[in-house]
């Protein structure tokens, strides 16, 4: 056991549980040894005591002068010990909630054998690294570090390293990683010397002397030092290749002070500068400085392996005396992470640091690729960078990585077809699709049950899997297409089956996937009380989100669902007393001041499908932006309001028939003609206008597309439709034209209309070469060749797949 993965979902403790995995592998495989779903209770304590300590710590860092004197901070005034008690008492009771958090954890899905295994480990828990319910086998010297991997930043800041399980291990450091990244940038050094970078940024009332003799009392290394450095100065970091990149100086957030004379600069202002040197081989970043996290991350992110960062403001003599310890751990034998951990036990225990400001030691963190493997010294001087992690979730991947997808791609479409089983089918030849490769046909039962929670995941919109593999980037691009088949398929699987883990969603996440799960499980089983329930989800998440976007995504999941509901059913909800003050709650969100007209319509929207005393007030509202705005848009949206609400609908086409005849561009053409064929069925000037953009053909495919889709809308058994669709596959299939290819597929299938005729494995091989050539030129659409991918799954065996992949 060499490598310890914790992925964590979400980011809110104060009310909710978050949701992740438990990795168990080695550096080349994080998964190797097991995958566990975890579950990580709800904390609305920890927040609060992070805030409290932290308010503390900087009051008192604010109120002391924070001077050298061999290796102790001085000056502490005659007011200072009453405040260090506090900050010592807040810093003492936030690593015990932290403790008390990750205590209360829980390992799902644990096997009777586990089990058993945990109960006799947990006779010797002080000697392993435990979580939760779930203890590590020993020996803990092989575990080399254990990573947190989310994008709830908070995290990033708890004293994970104060955790009496961490602690106990003077080698074992814990590292975080984002869960979005670009590929790990890989390249080889062509100089033998180790290549520092060190910038100095306006020093202000720093002593940066301590970081610059720290860096020098290297031996063997080439060391480059800009001082208070002008903009123009940071091409060094452009036109040479650097091993380590060191900053010292101010830092806030993402910004960081380079000199007196110029505002502080946004490390995204250096985002081609900074992309080009960790292409050119850069494997460490060093920012000795205040609350540098989100500088770690950012570069991270660009595809550097390593960053070392600070969680908050930093004492001066902290910040050196680290920067010395981690320099003589790093270059005298230690990993990177041994180097870490050793430095920070030397400031607690040498330098008494947390003596004079509790929490000091703590503040050291490291940034990690998740691809990127363990460093060492000799890796930057003999150009020996390790080598691409290999079976982790997020970014590009490596070629031994991207060797998995087509088991991935058809272990997918495996949980579509297993969902749709009874539970006794346990014989595997009996399910549709051969098991891919890397899947486990023991315990069908089991797999059958997973297959039912990915469901349920993938139709609410959740990116992530329960079981069988780890998250793939390649999800994104397909899951569009996934999470519409996964739609389909409801009818056709057990609801009774699928109730528990929709239920699951509506207690434990937050946002659209927590309404859409609740207005599922209404649509499955038609009830007065479940469908009060999701009203009263939607009307929580309503509050909870403020952003306009959201509130517009949810008023509009809210409509659709309502459309396809028994009618009296949906009416006795809204007269009842849930209904009414949801509808109360809208009506007052319809006259927030500064409120968009965006927003104002879904609402209005949904005021009108309940045809109660605020229909009318809504109708108005639509009436007025339908009359006043000027917008193009807001024209549209308001005049699907009146047409549900059947108001002034001689207006309404009036208008749009004027404004259907002034319009010269394309796209305003086709959304005013898909407006105007809505509210008033087969009308002849609406289709005329989609018809001749459809036969000219002249402007790109997103405009033909748009036609099309206006086009069978407002007459869906129109010829034309088929016609241009079948005709652009097969166009798209000469050329080897990979958009209009899927944008043909991706419209057939949405007409319920087959692929067969265009889809066979001649198809996989230019697929193929379009992905290479779209990674390698960071072209845009990767969504297009991998939805391609995911329809051939379909029509195609795994075998064949899988021998056609490159």
């Amino acid at each position: 056991m060499k490598h310890v993965c914790l992925e964590i979902y979400g980011g809110c403790l104060e009310q909710h549980s978050l949701k992740g995995r438990l990795l168990l592998g080695t550096e080349s495989q994080v998964d190797a040894y097991g995958v566990y779903p975890v579950e990580f209770p709800a904390m609305p304590h920890l927040p609060h005591r992070y805030r409290q300590w932290r308010d503390a710590y900087h009051g008192y860092a604010k109120n002391t002068r924070l001077g050298a004197s061999g290796n102790q901070i001085t000056n502490i005034g005659t007011q200072q010990p009453t405040l260090l008690k506090e900050v010592r008492q807040n810093y003492t009771d936030l690593v015990t909630t932290l403790g008390t958090w990750l205590h209360n954890t829980r390992i799902c899905y644990l096997c009777e054998e586990q089990i058993n295994e945990q109960t006799s480990l947990s006779k010797e828990q002080t000697s392993f690294f435990g979580l939760g319910n779930f203890i590590l086998p020993p020996p803990m010297n092989e575990i080399h570090r254990i990573s947190v991997q989310t994008d709830f930043v908070e995290l990033w800041r708890y004293p994970w390293h104060d955790w009496t399980p961490i602690r106990q291990h003077s080698n074992l450091d814990v590292v975080f990683s984002p869960m979005v990244y670009q590929s790990l940038k890989s390249s080889t050094a062509h100089h033998e010397g180790v290549r520092i970078l060190a910038i100095f940024g306006a020093s202000g009332d720093l002593d940066l002397k301590g970081d610059l003799e720290a860096l020098r009392a290297l031996p063997n290394v080439e060391l480059h030092c800009l001082r208070s450095p002008q903009l123009s100065e940071l091409y060094s970091l452009w036109c040479q290749p650097w091993d380590i990149l060191f900053f010292a100086g101010h830092s806030q957030g993402n910004g960081i002070i380079i000199n007196n004379e110029e505002e502080p600069l946004e490390i995204r202002e250096l985002y081609r500068t900074l992309e080009r040197a960790v292409a050119q081989g850069l494997k460490l970043a060093i920012f000795n400085s205040c609350n540098s996290i989100p500088l770690g991350q950012f570069l991270i992110q660009l595809g550097l392996p390593h960053a070392i960062v600070m969680r908050e403001a930093v004492p001066n003599i902290a910040a050196e005396l680290f920067l010395k310890y981690f320099l003589q751990n790093f270059h005298g034998g230690a990993d990177l992470y041994a180097a870490v951990a050793q430095a920070r036990s030397q400031l607690r225990e040498l330098s008494r640091c947390d003596d004079h400001l509790p929490g000091t030691s703590a503040l050291p963190l490291i940034c990690r690729h998740p691809q990127a493997r363990c460093l060492h010294w000799h890796h930057l001087r003999r150009s020996e960078a390790p080598a691409v992690t290999v079976g982790v979730s997020g970014g590009d991947r490596s070629s031994p990585r991207v060797s998995k997808f087509p088991a991935f791609l058809y272990w997918c479409r495996w949980q579509l077809e297993l969902a749709q089983l009874l539970p006794h089918a346990q014989d595997p030849s009996r399910w549709v699709t051969a098991i891919p490769g890397g899947c486990s046909p023991q315990r069908p039962q089991q797999n059958y049950q997973e297959a039912f929670a990915n469901v349920a995941h993938w139709v609410c919109g959740l990116e992530r899997t329960i079981g069988g593999f780890s998250p793939q980037a390649e999800l994104a691009f397909f899951f569009p297409a996934l999470e519409a088949e996964a739609r389909q398929l409801l009818a056709r699987i057990s609801s009774q089956q699928l109730l528990p883990y929709l239920e699951s969603l509506v207690v434990e996440q937050r946002g659209l996937p927590r309404v859409r799960a609740a207005f599922l499980i209404a649509q499955q089983y038609p009830n007065v009380s479940h469908l009060s329930t999701a009203f009263q989800v939607l009307e929580d998440t309503l509050r909870q989100d403020t952003k306009p976007q959201v509130r517009e995504e949810l008023l509009a999941e809210c409509q659709q669902f309502l459309k396809e509901l028994d009618a009296k059913l949906v009416r006795s909800v809204w007269d009842s007393t849930t209904g009414e003050r949801l509808q109360q709650f809208l009506q007052r969100l319809l006259h927030y001041p500064q409120q968009s007209n965006r927003l104002k319509l879904a609402i209005a929207s949904v005021l009108i499908t309940a045809k109660g005393r605020w229909a009318v007030e809504a109708s108005n509202v639509a009436l007025e932006i339908f009359r006043n705005s000027s917008y193009l848009e807001d024209v549209i949206l308001a005049s699907r309001c009146l047409h549900q609400a059947g108001v002034q609908q001689w207006e309404v086409v009036g208008r749009l028939e004027r404004y259907l005849g002034l319009a010269t561009v394309q796209s305003h053409q086709i959304a005013l003609a898909g407006a105007l064929g809505l509210v008033s069925p087969n009308h002849p000037q609406a289709i005329d206008t989609l018809e001749l953009i459809i036969e000219q053909q002249a402007y790109d495919l997103e405009t033909l597309m748009a036609a099309v889709r206006a086009l069978h809308r407002i007459s869906p058994e129109h010829p034309l439709v088929l016609a241009t669709l079948r005709s652009l596959l097969v166009k798209a299939q000469e050329t080897q034209d990979i958009l209009g290819f899927y944008y043909g597929l991706a419209a057939l299938d949405d007409l319920q209309q087959p692929l067969t005729p265009y889809i066979s494995t001649t198809v996989i091989p230019w697929v193929c070469q379009k992905i290479a050539v779209f990674k390698a030129q960071e072209e845009p659409y990767l969504m297009a060749p991998y939805t391609v991918l995911w329809y051939c799954s379909r029509h195609i065996s795994y075998q064949e797949f899988a021998n056609f992949w490159q």
